[in-house]
């Protein structure tokens, strides 16, 4: 993470899980940030909902704003989230069967930001439900019902 703003560098040590079916998964992630003298927890969830098919996604905040689109059926996708006045432009890169990155230039008036992500997966086992009524509010508008049949857990680094 840099933010050129503020010329400060941080970096976020943490695992993810992905938990849900083929059609829906509820990311999570947690773990450590520090950035310039901060240190300390951090978190955040999304929905992926996959109804246009397993290589595409619709990606929703964990209050069930939309996010972003991803299609990943390339390998390679490049999107774009405007948070005004601020623009996220990110792309997503598969590097082969465990491992993904993910690269966001953050820019505008109140930012001057790079986050560099790489993830690999380091288990793969089938899940107790998890159930998207209690995720966060908006998120269960997406998706409703139980989410079962598998987690990935994966660790990153910023």
């Amino acid at each position: 993470m840099l933010d050129r703003r503020q010329s400060l560098g941080g970096r976020f040590v943490g695992e993810a899980e992905f938990a849900g079916s083929s059609d829906a998964l509820l990311y999570r992630e947690q773990g450590r940030l520090t950035f310039g003298s901060h240190e300390g927890s951090a978190e955040q969830a999304h929905l992926y909902d996959f109804s246009d098919g397993p290589s595409r996604a619709s990606v929703y905040f964990r209050d069930g704003r939309a996010f972003h689109d991803l299609d990943l059926s390339q390998g390679l996708d490049l999107v774009s989230h405007i948070c005004d006045p601020d623009l996220y432009e990110g792309r997503f890169m598969v590097l082969d069967d465990g491992r993904w990155q993910s690269a966001w230039k953050v820019t505008g008036p109140r930012k001057d930001q790079s986050i560099f992500s790489v993830y690999s997966r380091i288990s793969c086992e089938p899940s107790r439900p998890t159930d998207l009524s209690t995720a966060p509010s908006g998120a269960s508008r997406a998706r409703r019902g139980p989410l079962a049949q598998s987690v990935e857990q994966l660790t990153f680094n910023q």
